[in-house]
C-alpha cells in the first residue's frame, strides 16, 4: 500500500472534524470558552474552513490567507461548517490525481513582508508546502478544539489534534 499523500492527510484531518462535529451539541459548538479562551469551538473551524478556501481559490494565481471570508454562519451553524468540510474535502480529492501537482510553484501573498517598497511582497512555495502549512495549521487548531472540549466536559477522539508523526511515535514506542 502507498504512503498516504499530503492531500490524503488533510482529507483525513478534515474528516476527522466532520465527524466530531456530527458528535457536538450545537451549545457545545457555539458557546465561546472562557477564561482561557475567547472564541468557541466553531470559531475555530470556521478558521482552518477559510484557510482551505484560500488556498484552493488562490492555487492557480496567488494565495492570500489574509483574504479570507470569516463568515459567521460557519462558527454558529454546525450543519454549514460539515457541509463547508465535505465540499472541501471533494476538492481536495480531485487534486489527487493532477500528477506533478505537489511539485507546481504558487505565489502566496505575505502581508507581514514587503519588498522595500512598502508593499506586501509574495513569496514563492509549492502546492506541497501550503499543503504541509493546511495540515500542521489544522492539526494545531484541532490540539486547541481538543483543549476547549475537554474544559466543556467533552471527550473528542483519542487521536483528534494529534499530529501523524506523534501518533506514530507513541505506536512505535508504546507511549501513552
Amino acid at each position: 500500500m502507498a504512503s498516504p499523500t499530503v492531500i490524503d492527510e488533510n482529507i483525513r484531518q478534515l474528516q476527522q472534524g466532520l465527524d466530531l462535529i456530527a458528535r457536538l451539541t450545537d451549545p457545545l459548538y457555539q458557546t465561546t470558552v472562557g477564561p482561557c479562551f475567547n472564541t468557541g469551538v466553531g470559531m475555530h473551524f470556521r478558521h482552518i474552513l477559510d484557510y482551505y478556501t484560500c488556498f484552493l481559490a488562490g492555487m492557480e494565481r496567488i494565495i492570500d490567507y489574509d483574504a479570507r471570508e470569516r463568515n459567521e454562519l460557519l462558527a454558529r451553524e454546525r450543519s454549514r461548517a460539515m457541509g463547508k468540510i465535505r465540499r472541501t474535502i471533494d476538492e481536495l480529492d480531485v487534486l489527487r490525481f493532477q500528477s506533478g501537482l505537489l511539485e507546481s510553484r504558487v505565489l502566496v501573498r505575505d502581508n507581514e513582508q514587503d519588498d522595500g517598497t512598502g508593499k506586501p511582497s509574495p513569496c514563492h512555495s509549492t502546492v506541497g508546502r501550503e499543503l504541509k502549512f493546511l495540515l500542521s495549521h489544522t492539526v494545531h487548531h484541532f490540539a486547541i478544539i481538543a483543549m476547549m472540549l475537554r474544559i466543556q466536559g467533552f471527550e473528542p477522539f483519542e487521536e483528534f489534534g494529534i499530529a501523524a508523526s506523534t501518533i506514530e511515535c507513541r505506536r512505535r514506542y508504546a507511549v501513552k
